[in-house]
């Protein structure tokens, strides 16, 4: 139960936080590809901290759909910013996309490709 309470939390967390780093940066007007990575580096860097401070590999770096739901949310965020979308619509759209997209991938057990070949011991 716990497992699953902390999975969600951490769900919310990435979205809230790719969410919040694409509005920044194009407040500030950079590109919007820069937006989209600057998002996902936002989100996802609390979560390989977390790891390593608990000595384990971080998810990031493991098959899990993690970096990749964050890229497609914040890829919806500034595609719906372009076609001037309300912004309270734009972020909330944008997160649940991030939310749907880990959940699912977690749900049915959609992995990333391991680049080696072989397959993960975890």
């Amino acid at each position: 139960y716990l497992r699953r309470s902390l999975f969600l939390f951490d769900t919310i967390g990435i979205a809230l936080y790719t969410v919040t780093g694409v509005e920044i940066g194009l407040r500030v007007g950079l590109n919007p590809a820069i937006c989209v990575a600057v998002g996902t580096m936002t989100a996802c860097f609390g979560g390989v901290l977390r790891d390593i401070l608990c000595t384990e590999i971080p998810i990031i770096f493991r098959k899990e759909i993690y970096a990749s739901a964050c890229i497609i949310g914040g890829l919806v965020y500034v595609i719906l910013d372009y076609y001037r979308v309300y912004p309270e619509f734009i972020a909330v759209i944008s997160g649940f996309t991030v939310i749907l997209i880990r959940t699912a991938a977690v749900i049915f057990e959609i992995k990333l490709p391991n680049i080696y070949g072989k397959e993960d011991k975890k």
